[in-house]
């Protein structure tokens, strides 16, 4: 009997030995990650899923899982869970509102595989943490050409305006000139900005003055024609002019002032105003004489009075008009008697008689 006790209780430790190690094979320490935060976890459950449900850690639709939520737990397996973050990316100056499960600005750049180049620009430095509602600002880098100074620039850029482009290559702008496009304009690829230098300045200049012209009336002239009395000579003149210029270019010029050096001397021109000679009704050549008469006058054998009559000396060419308001004069081979006045223009009184043809 004795015996038999004995056999039993050593039984029953042996039953109790074998149940704590199925219970301890059953029970599995994992650790799991959330947001960065790390918690021990002793558990029996058999699925990841399960795991978060006994921790009463609660998953958000959008929240990621590694490994997901069906695979079977196992000896001292990472569970990370990351939460799902609302934020704006402002993306080449556009923004726009993603969901993200990134840690860090550097997780969500390579999650939104937005690095096309290493010189783009990123906001904030990459082990920078992820909030909700953060603004993150990226731009990528591309090429322009700078147009400035009689130079051509070709840079690769992540400036977040045409003025920090100019500012970052020390193109230095003055309070007259102009950038096309402006300033404020995003670069984007293959732009090419033109920087226009304008410019004022004072210049001194000798210039000629223009001589005026004087019209005299001349009774003793056929009306339409002139002759010159006196010619004229240009004045000189030291002017100020505040010049534009443009890329180098005068673009305006303005007259501030100046003073006259020389004054100009004006043209005297003889303008006629006496009659005028048709001069297509007829022609003869002959002799003529002169006489004491007033005036542009003459007398003539044939022609009516008041006909206009141009008389040209054969001898030297010269010419001179007259009206016919008398008659004569006689003897042969002589046409035209002229006032002494209007023979004077012509020839020398002394001659007497000249070789004439007469127009009318």
């Amino acid at each position: 009997m004795h015996i038999r006790q004995k056999v039993a209780k050593a039984a029953v430790v042996a039953v109790l030995g074998a149940s704590a190690v199925a219970y301890g094979a059953l029970e599995k320490h994992v650790t799991v990650r959330v947001e960065g935060s790390l918690i021990r976890v002793r558990t029996f459950a058999s699925t990841v899923g399960d795991v978060l449900d006994r921790a009463d850690i609660r998953l958000g639709p959008k929240d990621r899982v590694r490994p997901p939520v069906t695979a079977p737990l196992h000896e001292g397996m990472l569970i990370e869970v990351r939460r799902a973050k609302p934020i704006t990316i402002l993306l080449n100056g556009q923004p726009r509102q993603v969901i993200v499960t990134g840690l860090t600005v550097g997780e969500v750049i390579e999650e939104m595989r937005l690095r096309a180049s290493i010189a783009d620009y990123v906001g904030s430095p990459g082990s920078t943490r992820v909030t909700p509602g953060m603004v993150l600002v990226y731009r990528n880098a591309v090429g322009i050409s700078v147009l400035h100074d009689g130079h051509k620039q070709r840079v690769i850029t992540n400036a977040a305006s045409v003025g920090q482009v100019l500012a970052d290559l020390g193109v230095t702008l003055g309070g007259q000139d102009g950038v096309r496009p402006s300033v404020a304009v995003v670069p984007k690829a293959g732009m090419v900005v033109n920087v226009i230098r304008i410019g004022t300045r004072i210049e001194t200049s000798i210039r000629k003055v223009p001589y005026p012209t004087i019209r005299r009336g001349n009774p003793f002239l056929e009306r339409g024609q002139h002759s010159l009395l006196r010619a004229g000579r240009s004045g000189v003149a030291r002017m100020r002019f505040r010049v534009t210029y443009k890329n180098g270019r005068a673009i305006s010029r303005q007259k501030v002032g100046g003073h006259v050096l020389r004054a100009p001397l004006p043209r005297i021109l003889s303008v006629g105003i006496g009659p005028r000679c048709i001069c297509t009704r007829g022609t003869r050549t002959g002799d003529g004489t002169w006489y004491r008469h007033p005036g542009l006058t003459a007398a003539s054998p044939w022609l009516a009075f008041g006909t206009v009559v141009r008389v040209t000396n054969l001898a030297n060419g010269r010419t001179v008009t007259v009206t016919i308001n008398d008659r004569g004069p006689s003897g042969p081979g002589r046409i035209i008697d002229l006032s002494d006045s209007a023979f004077a223009r012509i020839a020398s009184l002394g001659k007497g008689v000249i070789r004439v043809r007469i127009r009318w």
